[in-house]
């Protein structure tokens, strides 16, 4: 399943008009504009040159996505997944303009954002992460928005940030995507937050809170 270049997501970072098309990520727990291919996230690091090559190479030396072996030269790589590969850690970023990009990691650990909050029947409190897993929580008060640091694939919970005043955010998208800075203010459903020498406001559901001793 292929893609053409010109109508990719802009987070895509890639040259429009060098190829006609670009693999696309099959449907999973990013959207579309937050994810690659794991095809070319390992070109885009040098890992891989031609698909049909990388293919049989996956199949031999399966790359791992987030702790777990993955042959699929489709399946997507998300932001913030940890990719390892050929010895190296690596990760999926977005940087300024809301550009996916990936970069060698020095961290282990997995941001992930709180996207809902439901109690079972048994009075349990299960929540659903932004790269679609779920999980069991029992350490205390949380809110959607709040965002967890863990370790995969085992989902051990090292860490916990709330969307606070205070908090450091990443902006997912907009004229802002890929800017980080400090929440000031939240007013209902409105982030203020400052970033180097300007300041600005966006919904909460446009930002992610980036967890405390989280190390891209």
């Amino acid at each position: 399943m292929h893609l053409k270049r010109m109508a990719a997501p802009k987070s895509w970072n890639l040259l429009r008009k060098e190829k006609k098309y670009v693999v696309k990520p099959l449907p999973g727990k990013h959207s579309l504009k937050n994810c690659l291919s794991v095809a070319h996230a390992l070109k885009a690091i040098g890992l891989a040159s031609e698909t049909r090559s990388l293919k049989k190479s996956l199949n031999a030396n399966p790359v791992i996505i987030d702790g777990l072996p993955v042959k699929e030269y489709k399946q997507q790589a998300g932001l913030f997944d940890t990719i390892q590969m050929a010895g190296k850690n690596y990760r999926v970023v977005m940087t300024k303009g809301g550009m996916l990009t990936i970069k060698e990691s020095k961290g282990a650990l997995k941001p992930c954002r709180v996207e809902r909050k439901i109690t079972t029947k048994g009075g349990k409190t299960q929540i659903g992460l932004s790269d679609g897993r779920t999980i069991i929580w029992k350490e205390g008060e949380l809110k959607t928005g709040d965002s967890l640091l863990l370790e995969v694939p085992s989902q051990k919970i090292k860490g916990h940030s709330k969307i606070e005043k205070g908090s450091k955010i990443l902006v997912l998208s907009g004229k802002s995507a890929g800017v980080t800075g400090i929440i000031t203010e939240i007013n209902d459903k409105i982030v203020k937050y400052s970033s180097e020498n300007m300041k600005s406001s966006t919904s909460k559901d446009n930002i992610f809170v980036i967890p405390e001793g989280f190390e891209e």
